[in-house]
């Protein structure tokens, strides 16, 4: 569990991209869960292609668990347990896709549509 916000020195990540001419989309962020919307926004302005949530998505996927079994005690049939998680995962990837400017690509990125 993370401790502390962690800092990210945005300035020199936009300098490395720009200045070695990597600002076309090379730049990956490790370690981006728990980093706030704004950061994520101006990396992606600097030329981020890949970010990694790992963790935030490790999270969701015990969070979904926690949730389930807090409104369902009782309630021991896998299936529908596996369920909430995959909502709670679904929920986390829908807005993540969003924020990273993806909606709406699938078809493009996949290489099977326009």
């Amino acid at each position: 569990m993370m401790k502390a916000k962690p800092t990210v020195y945005i300035a020199s990540f936009c300098a490395l991209a720009f200045g070695t001419g990597l600002s076309g989309g090379a730049l990956a962020l490790h370690g981006g869960t728990g980093l706030d919307d704004e950061v994520f926004r101006r990396a992606i302005t600097c030329g981020c292609a890949k970010i990694n949530i790992s963790t935030q998505l490790k999270h969701a996927f015990v969070d979904g668990f926690v949730g389930y079994n807090r409104d369902n005690p009782s309630d021991y049939e896998p299936l529908r347990l596996i369920e909430a998680q995959y909502k709670t995962l679904l929920e986390l990837f829908s807005s993540r896709i969003e924020q990273f400017g993806a909606g709406g690509q699938g078809a493009r990125l996949l290489g099977t549509g326009s």
